[in-house]
Formats: C-alpha cells, structure tokens, sequence
C-alpha cells in the first residue's frame, strides 16, 4: 500500500502548479489544451472534454540545467503565493 500526495494551486487563470511527492510542475492552459512543465520534461496534453479520454506527448526531456531552471521558475511561484496570501489576510 502506498501513500500518495498531490496539490494543485491556481496561480492565474489557466495557469497552475501542481506538488505532489514525486515534484513540482506548472500546467498552462486548460482542457482541450494544456502544457505541463516539471522535472521530467515539457508536455502537450490534448483531451475531448467530459469523455476522459486524452493523449499526452512529450515535447522537451529536460536536462540538468533546465531542471534547475524549472525548479526556480516553481519556487518564485510559490513565493508568490505566500505574499499574495498574506497581502489578502492582512487587507481584511
């Protein structure tokens, strides 16, 4: 039996970050059409809305260096997050 984890935060509209245990990813877009970028590569998922049904394809597989690039990009996300939560707790 495995645990699993897996958090989605919307940043903006059609853009989200994705945690789960295994990493850290930005998805753009929405259903039909999303871009998915994490550590493991660039990704192009076309789906046919409310079937369930889609198909995912690698775009880019990702080098050392762009690994890290995305983790900084995922970081600076998450920064975001925590100053756009504090400015709204502070405003009410």
């Amino acid at each position: 039996m495995s645990i699993r984890f897996r958090r989605t935060l919307k940043l903006f509209p059609g853009v989200l970050l994705n945690i789960s245990k295994s990493g850290v990813s930005a998805s753009f877009g929405s259903a039909p059409l999303t871009f998915n970028v994490g550590s493991r590569g660039a990704f192009s998922t076309v789906s046919v809305p409310g079937s369930g049904l889609s198909i995912r394809e690698r775009l880019i597989p990702l080098d050392r260096e762009c690994r890290a690039f995305v983790g900084v990009c995922v970081v600076t996300a998450g920064l975001y997050l925590v100053v756009r939560s504090i400015r709204r707790q502070r405003d009410r």
